[in-house]
């Protein structure tokens, strides 16, 4: 999923970009961090006595959510024609949402199940980024889609600074 990020991102340096859009690189830099969150979290429950073939399974469906948004949220490339990136953003961001909001829901189910994810805190962080996401996903206005990401920029940095004990 991060590979075809990073592959996007070059293949969209290498083309240009017609038209920016904020959100969008936005979406894109918090779907790199999940990338990153979900390897984390996969080490930091290899101690964990959940694993069952259920469990793994379940791993395994988040990491396809993941990839697949990021497939969603990544403009096809067309070679030597620059990127709109505003209107792919008009194109896919319900697509990417629903899917993101999919991901966020199963990956509060994987916290749930782990230890030393039992704390309130990071049931109401789960709740939180749900509940954002549910924003994003109803309102199209460019302020509510960067509202809605600096909300989740911030929360997601607390989350990593108390979760993310390797940080």
């Amino acid at each position: 999923a991060l590979t075809h990020l990073l592959i996007g991102i070059t293949k969209i340096i290498r083309a240009g970009v017609r038209r920016w859009s904020v959100p969008m690189l936005g979406w894109i830099g918090f779907v790199a961090f999940l990338c990153i969150d979900y390897w984390f979290s996969v080490w930091h429950a290899r101690n964990d006595p959940v694993w069952t073939l259920g469990f793994v399974c379940f791993l395994l469906l988040l990491g396809a959510l993941l990839f697949i948004n990021c497939w969603l949220i990544m403009p096809e490339v067309e070679p030597d024609e620059p990127i709109d990136l505003a209107a792919h953003m008009s194109v896919v961001r319900r697509k990417f949402l629903v899917g993101l909001l999919l991901y966020m829901t199963c990956g509060q189910v994987a916290n749930l199940m782990l230890s030393g994810f039992q704390s309130p805190a990071v049931k109401l962080l789960g709740v939180a980024q749900i509940s954002l996401i549910v924003t994003a996903i109803r309102f199209d206005s460019p302020r509510v889609q960067l509202g809605v990401i600096a909300v989740l920029y911030v929360l997601t940095g607390w989350y990593a600074l108390n979760f993310i004990p390797e940080l």
